[in-house]
């Protein structure tokens, strides 16, 4: 893979890392970090700075749009081209379309048409509703409204699409086609056509919609359906860790065991989508994207993806998760979780393994998994290595910035290591590159 930048020599993909967001325009992969878009197109990755941390981003049609704090951004041919600024009042949400947003506001709720900047006034009903969504292409929003479906065209007239009753979750795709989440059954409502029972509930907050609009890929318990959304039947079923991502031009799976991106025949389009939180010692850089690589000469090692965080002594690489600390491949439990509370970081001196949680919970461990002390707020060792010569990080600012000699590149990297006459910068998301 390369990344296609706009300025200074295009740096070697190594890892994707784990995206904040991921999906498809109906024809190319794309997924967001911090505030970049990036865009898989054939054997090269387009970058996208979208300017703020985005809330939502959504792709129908070959192009993009993303919710920022004060309007929304579209994104055109892998360029931003242009914004809808909410500055009349102070938004309460914005929800993007790719022709339209959805901007919830005081005193006025209007969806807004990025291509022009038309406003269409969103009816009363429309303002009280739990659940709404604008479409994904064309000027239009569907809600429920007192166990009704409705469903708004740029003409601004409501239609009603049939009874919701028990909703719990909408998801809206191309012109108006949607899925309602039921607490027993889904409702199907294809482009321009009234809602039908599916006759089984699915997971309907996860759904990716093929860009015509007549079908879905819906996750459930079991895995992710696709949905013929004219037909209203499932036509296919995966079984698994997957997340529906998009078509393109099929369907698309995030397999979630092994942060690989496959097809419908279960491919790998693009790996390295498995986070880690990253550590450099010695000659092992390990971590991104769930990986390890050698610093001497580039090279990735051989092995699965690990799951969890992980830390290096140079020349071994431990893993630790929320439960268990893996030493080369031998497991043992470590019990500093409890509740909601996760690992944040690992560090590893060849003789001692330290682990501490996102709530400042740290413990020592041995090679053997034995405990040798247990605190917290404990300081953690600084494993990254210095910034090289020629470096210059980007500010908290713009934390998706960086220079190399001089050159620019809009990738969210926080951490260097120089390799040769190479550069490889990557973060604690997983994201890697050689510049």
């Amino acid at each position: 893979m390369r990344l296609n930048l706009p300025t200074g020599p295009a740096p070697r993909l190594l890892a994707a890392g784990e995206p904040d967001w991921i999906g498809t325009d109906g024809e190319h992969v794309g997924w967001v970090m911090a505030d970049v878009l990036f865009v898989l197109d054939g054997d090269g990755i387009a970058v996208v700075p979208l300017g703020d941390l985005p809330d939502d981003v959504v792709g129908a049609g070959g192009r993009w749009s993303a919710a920022l704090c004060d309007g929304v951004v579209r994104v055109e041919a892998k360029e931003a081209v242009g914004a809808v600024l909410i500055d009349e009042c102070e938004p309460v949400h914005v929800l993007p379309g790719v022709d339209c947003a959805l901007a919830v506001a005081v005193p006025s709720h209007e969806l807004l048409r990025t291509r022009d900047g038309a406003r269409i006034p969103i009816p009363d009903a429309a303002t009280r509703a739990k659940f709404a969504a604008p479409f994904l292409s064309g000027v239009g929003l569907c809600w429920i409204d007192l166990d009704v479906l409705y469903r708004l065209g740029e003409s601004g007239q409501p239609n009603a699409l049939g009874r919701a009753s028990g909703a719990e979750a909408i998801a809206v795709g191309p012109r108006g086609s949607c899925l309602v989440q039921l607490a027993t059954d889904t409702l199907v409502a294809p482009t321009r056509a009234l809602a039908q029972k599916l006759g089984e509930k699915l997971d309907v907050s996860t759904a990716r919609f093929a860009a015509d609009g007549e079908s879905a890929l819906v996750a459930d318990e079991d895995g992710v359906a696709l949905l013929d959304l004219r037909a209203n039947k499932v036509s296919r079923r995966w079984e698994g860790a997957l997340t529906p991502v998009g078509f393109a031009p099929g369907p698309m799976l995030l397999d979630r065991d092994t942060g690989a991106l496959v097809d419908a025949e279960g491919q790998v389009v693009l790996d390295g989508f498995c986070g880690a939180t990253p550590s450099c010692r010695g000659k092992l850089l390990a971590g991104p994207g769930g990986t390890t690589w050698r610093l001497d000469n580039g090279t990735r090692l051989p092995g699965a993806a690990y799951r969890g965080v992980t830390a290096t002594d140079g020349e071994r690489v431990v893993v630790v998760d929320d439960e268990h600390i893996s030493v080369e491949m031998v497991c043992h439990a470590h019990g500093l979780c409890s509740g909601d509370d996760f690992v944040a970081a690992a560090a590893f001196d060849g003789d001692e393994i330290l682990v501490q949680t996102i709530d400042g919970e740290t413990g020592a461990f041995g090679l053997d998994g034995s405990s040798r002390w247990r605190r917290r707020d404990a300081e953690m060792p600084h494993t990254a290595p210095p910034v090289p010569t020629g470096v210059v990080p980007g500010n908290d600012a713009e934390p998706s910035e960086f220079s190399v000699d001089g050159h620019a590149y809009s990738l969210p990297a926080t951490a260097f290591a120089r390799v040769g006459p190479r550069i490889w910068a990557w973060n604690v998301e997983g994201f890697l590159v050689e510049v």
